[in-house]
């Protein structure tokens, strides 16, 4: 009898069985494999939320400029089903700060303060790509774009354009860019956020 309850002491003391340990491995890499994926796209729908509003607020202070510039006769008027951003000159972070935030390049005749700071970069931390038209009354005016999560090491933007298919795009796809012209957005993520959702066709980035 004291062999017996010795014994049985043993083996409790002997902790976890491999084969106890294998399966407590196993369910932990499924329940990962489950929560991951939807932990990443979570993130990315929150980082294109907040990229959409920097721009938003961006575009905003641009429309302002424009509207004391020339008048917005052509910004926000309708565009051709195909958006070509390269038409846009690009325009540096520092200058578009100058125009906007500390009064223009000519301190004798000093803009207004259109926006108190711009934001350089979106939410993955890639640069803002800006565009001003050279001429004015072009029908394509201002322009910001980002890359969404599609970048190269060292934050280098990797865009999908220069031309674009006017409309939205399933959300989940955050490589995708965003693209704001003229006041409103003509290229960005909306709907559901599932993988296999873009049944024929729909959600890809062109």
């Amino acid at each position: 009898m004291v062999l017996n309850v010795t014994s049985d002491r043993r083996r409790r003391n002997c902790g976890f069985t491999l084969v106890e340990l294998v399966v407590v491995v196993a369910i932990i890499a499924i329940i990962m494999a489950i929560l991951i994926p939807n932990l990443i796209e979570s993130l990315n729908k929150g980082k294109q939320k907040r990229t959409m509003a920097d721009i938003r607020q961006i575009g905003t202070a641009m429309l302002m400029w424009y509207t004391d510039a020339l008048g917005a006769a052509a910004a926000g008027q309708p565009v051709a089903q195909n958006l070509d951003f390269s038409v846009l000159t690009p325009v540096t972070y520092a200058n578009l700060k100058q125009i906007l935030v500390t009064g223009g390049p000519d301190p004798a005749n000093p803009l207004p303060m259109y926006i108190q700071a711009i934001p350089e970069v979106d939410a993955w931390g890639t640069p803002f790509e800006f565009g001003i038209a050279e001429n004015l009354e072009n029908e394509l005016v201002l322009g910001i774009r980002s890359a969404g999560s599609n970048r190269l090491t060292g934050s280098v933007a990797v865009f999908e354009g220069p031309v674009y298919e006017i409309g939205s795009y399933l959300a989940f796809h955050s490589e995708c860019d965003i693209v704001w012209v003229d006041g409103t957005f003509r290229f960005f993520p909306e709907g559901a956020q599932a993988v296999g959702a873009n049944e024929a066709g729909v959600g890809t980035c062109k």
